[in-house]
């Protein structure tokens, strides 16, 4: 059930241990598209600032005493998930996604209560007799006698572990309705690992294609199949109120793009872009592949394939609940550009390679889902200008300085001597008792004078000096010992750097950003959601409504902000690679001709599509396929380039009278086969020709068709036409004949 922590009852204190971490960082070491930042986790005691996500369909009380009144008004069972806020697992997908049962359970029989560990000591009455356990806490409680619980667990447990305990506790089950069938090709072949996503969770195709999935009875919602590569047909099913099996739910699999590696889709409020990959590309990028210049690229140039050159800032956000085991940081910032002048910073531009035109300033990787929300977003951002006027005692970041901002350092204000080359210094946030040298807690805290002045957002003549502590060393949190400070003051800093150029004034302060999320599975509604909320409110030009918390527009006071919704605005018309075959004559007549005589029409075979057209082997199928013939083929196996064509002969030779059909088919790679309706009509009585045999008669006359106008039977029975039968048919037609 997701990462366990081993966690002390607060009442025992066996473990109280006070984490500073304020971020590690390569930095200022120079790759391929220029500088590269990485952040470790912010301070977990300040990380969410809304518990649980607003958009959780569940609704989990955040107080024992609104869950005992709700739960006593409504005669259910109280369920205590206690655990650290960043850990969701267990809330957002083991009750909510993993199993409809479970959520219907809990909707139908409990009132769910999370509890944050870290913000209150509710869940000491539940954890008593508890040394030390794993997270999370599970407990079941009777409102009326809720300083007890019914049942209680620590650690992780399967989802069927769990549905069995909350059944019992709540002496019921849940129905479900079976939703099952096959994703075959054309050819009746399954496909396997197709994942086709519920409105709630997803299933996937095994070996033969099968798939089935239980939804709670009643269920409403829609099913859609994923692999990369295909298009399906249907593209969605809707269900509304299933309250009996549903099999032979099927589904057609065409390999439309065999060479294709992502799946692409904008969510619906259009703030949000999903890009689908393989798993092991992702795993790759739980691995650091964000380091890897190809595979960073690779997903970038991907991106302008879809969209203009339009963001200054590309965010990838990695689908995972927590920081994959293994990974070493919580955030990453690569530069491809920077135009500034006096920031430390030399000028470049490695947009190219990675497929902008060179509007791109920095690629932040957020490895797990609420990175944009609860940090290190702020900090990584700041990469793309800071800091590199100043060496401190950590690379990049302000270390034991009075930077005190986004990477590090304590506040200005708050440094104090306690004599004996020790001193005490806080981040200046409220009730802070210290400092980070690398980050100061995630988005917690705003960006300082000097990171502001680096951004362009602040005058110089705002900026307080910068001093910087000469071989400081930790001798607890907010305190350390140092031989001296260094003072810079503005003018030190531009006497070395050069003035910010463009300077305040003229820098920009209007920016937009791209948030695309990496996942190995289609997002759920409820991840959807997630990372579209984080989005919109990280991007909010106002006050977000958190007093712990700042977004983008807060943390730069009002004077910047982020564009960060509209991408369809953004969309590149995506031209569908195809051919398109197209053929001169849609039907081809060939009308009266003699028996045992002939007529040939020349057809044009085009490609109006933006690949080359593969042509099969003309044929002609049907009733009177004797009859027709295919000459001087200049096309059958033949690959046409867009926009070329090629030549063919259809003859008609009638054998007998009366009307002949045949279909002219011209199989290719285009989806839709072509074929051309092929008629003509045999005739053995010369006075039948009508208007034809006019023309026909003219013809010889003027002696433009030669020799060779020949028919088994002629006005003198030669078997040609001359200049007697000629006249014979002008007469005929005339009705000067009897």
């Amino acid at each position: 059930m997701g990462e366990s922590k081993m966690f002390s009852n607060g009442r025992t204190v066996l473990l109280a241990v006070v984490i500073l971490v304020t971020g590690f960082v390569l930095s200022g070491s120079a790759n391929a598209d220029g500088l590269s930042h990485m952040t470790r986790e912010p301070d977990s005691s300040a990380r969410s600032h809304r518990l649980p996500h607003r958009n959780s369909s569940l609704v989990w009380q955040t107080s024992k005493e609104d869950a005992v009144s709700l739960a006593k008004a409504q005669g259910k069972k109280i369920l205590l998930v206690a655990e650290r806020s960043t850990a969701t697992y267990t809330r957002n997908t083991l009750c909510e996604t993993n199993s409809p049962k479970i959520k219907c359970l809990i909707e139908q029989n409990f009132i769910p209560w999370f509890h944050d560990i870290d913000s209150g000591t509710d869940h000491y009455a539940y954890s008593s007799g508890l040394e030390t356990f794993y997270l999370p806490l599970i407990c079941c409680i009777d409102p009326d006698d809720s300083d007890n619980y019914l049942d209680r667990s620590t650690g992780s447990q399967t989802p069927d572990e769990f549905y069995s305990r909350l059944q019992n506790i709540a002496g019921a089950d849940c129905l479900t309705v079976n939703i099952s069938g096959y994703v075959r090709d054309s050819q009746e072949s399954g496909i396997p690992d197709v994942m086709l996503s519920f409105s709630g969770g997803l299933a996937r195709t095994d070996s033969s294609g099968h798939y089935e999935y239980d939804v709670i009875s009643g269920w409403s919602g829609t099913v859609k199949p994923y692999k990369i590569g295909y298009t399906f047909s249907p593209e969605i099913l809707s269900y509304s109120n299933c309250a009996s099996a549903q099999n032979s739910q099927d589904y057609i699999a065409d390999l439309s793009d065999p060479d294709a590696d992502y799946i692409f889709e904008i969510y619906h409020t259009g703030r949000v872009a999903e890009l689908l990959m393989p798993s092991q590309e992702f795993e790759d990028w739980n691995n650091g592949a964000f380091s890897d210049d190809t595979k960073r690229r690779k997903i970038s140039k991907f991106l302008y394939t879809r969209f203009k050159d339009d963001f200054d800032f590309i965010f990838l956000i990695s689908n995972n609940e927590e920081l994959p085991d293994g990974l070493d940081y919580h955030g990453r910032c690569i530069t491809v550009r920077n135009d500034v002048e006096g920031i430390g910073y030399s000028l470049y531009d490695y947009t190219e390679p990675g497929g902008s035109s060179g509007s791109l300033r920095s690629i932040i990787h957020m490895p797990y889902r609420t990175g944009l929300d609860n940090g290190p977003s702020l900090h990584e951002l700041l990469h793309t200008w800071a800091n590199s006027i100043v060496e401190t005692s950590m690379q990049s970041h302000w270390g034991f300085s009075s930077g005190g901002g986004q990477l590090g350092g304590f506040a200005p204000d708050t440094l104090i001597h306690l004599g004996n080359g020790v001193y005490q210094a806080n981040n200046g946030k409220a009730n802070s008792s210290g400092f980070g040298e690398f980050a100061n807690g995630g988005n917690s805290i705003p960006y300082s004078d000097i990171e502001l002045y680096l951004m362009g957002m602040i005058d110089k003549s705002q900026v307080q000096p910068l001093q910087v502590a000469v071989n400081p060393e930790w001798v607890e949190y907010g305190k350390f010992s140092a031989d001296s400070f260094l003072t810079y003051t503005m003018d030190d800093i531009i006497q070395e750097h050069g003035e910010r150029t463009p300077s305040s004034e003229d820098s920009q302060k209007r920016f937009k950003g791209l948030a695309v999320a990496m996942t190995p599975t289609p997002l759920t509604e409820q991840e959807w959601a997630e990372v579209d909320e984080d989005v919109e409110w990280f991007s909010r030009e106002g006050d977000d409504s958190s007093d712990s918390f700042y977004n983008f527009w807060e943390a730069t006071r009002g004077i910047a902000a982020i564009e960060m919704d509209r991408l369809s605005d953004s969309l590149i018309a995506v031209t569908t690679l195809s051919p398109v075959i197209s053929v001169s004559r849609e039907s081809l007549s060939f009308g009266k001709i003699m028996v045992g005589s002939s007529e040939s029409e020349t057809l044009t075979i085009g490609n109006s599509g933006n690949v080359s057209l593969e042509i099969g082997m003309l044929s002609i199928t049907g009733t009177d396929t004797s009859g027709f013939e295919i000459e001087n083929d200049a096309c059958s196996g033949l690959t046409i380039a867009p926009s070329e064509t090629c030549t063919f002969d259809v003859k008609g030779s009638p054998a007998s009278e009366g009307e002949k059909n045949a279909l002219l088919e011209i199989p290719s790679d285009d989806p839709d086969t072509l074929t051309v309706p092929l008629v003509m009509v045999g005739i053995s009585d010369l006075t039948s020709l009508g208007l034809r045999g006019v023309v026909l008669a003219l013809q010889v006359c003027a002696g433009i068709s030669g020799t060779g106008v020949t028919f088994d039977a002629g006005v003198s029975g030669d078997g040609k036409i001359g200049l007697e039968e000629a006249i014979y048919i002008l007469q005929d037609v005339a009705g000067l004949r009897d």
